[in-house]
């Protein structure tokens, strides 16, 4: 059986001009921008992420973020033993991405309780 831990739901957010240097967490984490913009660089690559793309990072992968306006997206992190693939994704804004982050906002809206939201 698959298992899945929700470490974290919520906003994450950056001010513009703000830094995060390279570093790596032992789970995955989802980002779906809400608002702004966000420039992810890994070993590999150097990419920029805004409303309606979405973020995918595995597990024990550098990366760095900076954030050259006000930045918003909904945050997930979470843990599985489920096999993904290892290599970060983003998904670029589309119609498909718009519905499916208007589906995660209702969601995030009406089914999380505020009090544990973030």
């Amino acid at each position: 059986m698959t298992k899945l831990e929700l470490y974290y739901w919520g906003y994450a957010e950056g001010e513009p001009g703000k830094q995060i240097d390279m570093h790596c967490h032992d789970y995955w984490q989802i980002n779906l921008g809400i608002s702004g913009k966000c420039v992810f660089r890994t070993e590999e690559e150097k990419f920029e992420a805004g409303k309606n793309d979405l973020v995918i990072f595995p597990p024990e992968v550098l990366h760095s973020l900076y954030y050259p306006e006000p930045y918003l997206c909904y945050s997930f992190k979470f843990k599985t033993d489920f096999r993904l693939n290892h290599r970060v994704r983003k998904i670029e804004s589309s119609d498909f991405m718009n519905g499916i982050s208007s589906a995660i906002r209702t969601i995030m809206e009406t089914t999380f309780p505020a009090n544990y939201f973030g």
